[in-house]
This record gives C-alpha cells, structure tokens and sequence, in this order.
C-alpha cells in the first residue's frame, strides 16, 4: 500500500462577497447514516435509519442552508429546514496522515429551533474530508488514500430524540497494538475499513496490510476479513461485537486471488466501539494467531 501525499491548497467552500458576485449558489446533497438516540428514555434501545441532507451554499454571501425530508424514527418520518447560517471556516494541520499538510473544514450552527415552528433544534454541522481507498477492489491490499467530503451533523428532534450523522462505508488510519504475553509491536501501517447493512444489522470489517510483529513472513496476508458481526444496539449507540466472528484472509483458491479460510487465523473476541460524539474515531479490539490486537483510528481528517 501507498500513501498518498496531499498538498491542500485551501479553496474556500464559501467566499466573502465581491462587487461582482451576485448570489452564486451551489448545492450538495449527502446521504448519511442517522444514529438516533431518545434523551428522555434511557430504557429505549438507540436506533439507525439513512437519509439525504441538501446542503445549499451561498458562496457570494457565506451562508449555507439545510434541509432533510427522509429522518426516520420510530417508523415516523420527520423533516428538517433550517435558517439560513453562518458558515465559518476551521484551518488545521492534518495530524493523522503522513505529509498531509493543511486542510479546512466548514462548519455552521442553529442554537434553539433551527426555524419558526421547526422540530429540530440545536443543530451542529460540519464538513469534514472523510478518508477512502482509491481502489474499488474491496479485498486488494494495493490502494491509495483519498479524501471526500460528508456531513457531519448533531440535532434534536422534539427535545426528545438526539440525532447524530455517521457512515455506513468509512475507513479509518490510526495506530495498531499486537501483544502476545510481555511483548508488544506497534504499527501505523495498518488500515480498517468497516461496512455497516442497517437492514441485516451486521457488519464487515476489513483489515489492510496487518502487521503484528516486527520478525512478521512476507507470506503473512495482506488482508484479514471479519463478517456477519452484530451490530449491538444500547441505549446510547450501538456496537460490532461476535464472540467469533466468520474469519478469512487473502489468498488463492483454483488459481484465483480471493478470501479462503485458514486454520491459523481465527479470530474471537472483536469489537468495534465508536470513541467519538461524532462517531468518526472508534477502538477495535480482537484475538488472532496467538496475539492480542488493539487499535485506534479515525476516519476522517484531523
């Protein structure tokens, strides 16, 4: 695997006003996950439904706008429509990615009803530049890092329900632990990539270019597949947890590059936990071939 080297030039998603700009819009549309938590019932199991946001920028007046008409809770639907907002930008030095240099996020906010007689409330957005493969080969271990824009946005819904946007499909960079009684090694090479099904409620989660001792054989595999893991819902979230879950790497079967199983990687114990609000950092932890695993990752920019 190859790390992309990315050079931000900072292009404002909104720019100030010009003399001779008059109202230039553009408008983006992203289809997000919905985590949707009940902040008055703490016995109500959280839930998980997808809709699309339309985000509509005035780049001449630097205000933005959203609306939703698909949030599902409870098999209701809802609708958000904001007043018109602020956008202000957020400059960072990329901390996450090798050479990365500096990027910006965009990011708005509605304090109270984010319109006159609105059920959403208190809303928090932000775009952010969401990590990805280049390669559409879901089991190559070859691939670069590119980055794509998402929503990621906080509301309430009637003071009763608070919904937090995620991704189904994202995939996270971040440090790896593997133990093994005193011993430890620790890499930054290896990357997740985990796929959510709302529908079945499990997910899949890959492992790229596993690297778990410094003394590892090149035959080791480049890819480590977990499927069919539940997705365990709380009143708080949801978690991806199997006690074994249906295990495969990289391989070759009747002269063909695919996923095989293998007697020597079995995993047990693994979970996927989010470790953010925003639900772009998580912590997965796992047993495989004699180690212990550990690893912590976003997916997103920072």
């Amino acid at each position: 695997m190859k790390r992309i080297i990315f050079t931000f030039a900072i292009v404002a998603m909104i720019v100030s006003a010009c003399g001779d700009l008059k109202d230039s819009t553009q408008t983006f549309y992203y289809k997000e996950c919905n985590l949707i938590v009940d902040t008055e019932d703490e016995s109500q199991t959280a839930q998980a439904s997808t809709a699309v946001y339309q985000v509509l920028n005035n780049l001449s007046k630097g205000v933005t706008d959203v609306t939703c008409s698909d949030i599902i809770i409870n098999n209701q639907r809802y609708s958000l429509q904001t007043d018109t907002m602020v956008v202000h930008e957020k400059t960072f030095k990329v901390s996450n990615v090798d050479d990365a240099g500096y990027a910006a996020n965009y990011w708005f906010a509605k304090s109270g009803n984010v319109s006159a007689g609105s059920s959403a409330s208190d809303l928090m957005g932000e775009i952010v530049w969401c990590l990805k493969s280049n390669n559409a080969n879901l089991i190559s271990p070859d691939y670069q890092l590119e980055v794509a824009q998402r929503l990621n946005v906080n509301y309430n819904i009637n003071g009763h329900y608070r919904v937090q946007s995620f991704s189904r499909d994202a995939f996270y960079v971040g440090n790896s632990i593997a133990s093994s009684g005193s011993s430890s090694f620790s890499s930054k090479k290896i990357d997740y990539r985990a796929i959510l099904d709302l529908e079945k409620k499990v997910g899949v989660v890959y492992v790229y270019n596993p690297e778990f001792s410094d003394s590892q054989d090149n035959s080791f595999p480049k890819v480590i597949r977990f499927e069919d893991i539940p997705m365990v819902f709380s009143s708080v979230g949801f978690t991806l947890d199997a006690a074994a879950p249906k295990t495969t790497v990289l391989g070759i079967k009747n002269n063909i590059i695919t996923m095989i199983d293998s007697v020597d990687f079995k995993a047990t114990d693994f979970r996927l936990d989010f470790a953010s609000p925003d639900m772009t950092e998580v912590s997965i932890s796992y047993k495989i071939n004699g180690k212990n695993i550990f690893f912590s990752g976003s997916s997103i920019l920072k």
